[in-house]
């Protein structure tokens, strides 16, 4: 799965959510990822492992549609669902999604 989405081109840019510009120096790559559609989440308590909080790092300028997706990726997505829309999120509860 990484490598079908580190390949995907580029379809926009992306916004920086919060204090996190230090953060992406380090971890360029969520700021790569999001380029391609993908919203960017982060432990936001680390090594809690009862903590199921994560953070919105970064989000696209323009989203990935499904719709795109070939069979064999979106299969691999389809199995775990959440009935949220990302782009409204600051934080995520794992345990939300089935």
């Amino acid at each position: 799965m990484i490598e079908y989405f580190r390949d995907l081109p580029p379809i926009g840019n992306y916004e920086i959510i919060g204090n996190h510009k230090d953060f992406l120096q380090h971890y360029y790559h969520y700021g790569e990822f999001a380029k391609k559609g993908l919203y960017c989440f982060d432990k936001e308590v680390l090594n809690n492992y009862d903590n199921t909080i994560y953070k919105l790092i970064v989000k696209p300028e323009n989203t990935l549609n499904i719709k795109h997706l070939p069979n064999d990726i979106l299969s691999i997505l389809q199995s775990t669902s959440l009935d949220l829309e990302l782009k409204y999120l600051e934080k995520l509860d794992v345990n939300l999604i089935d």
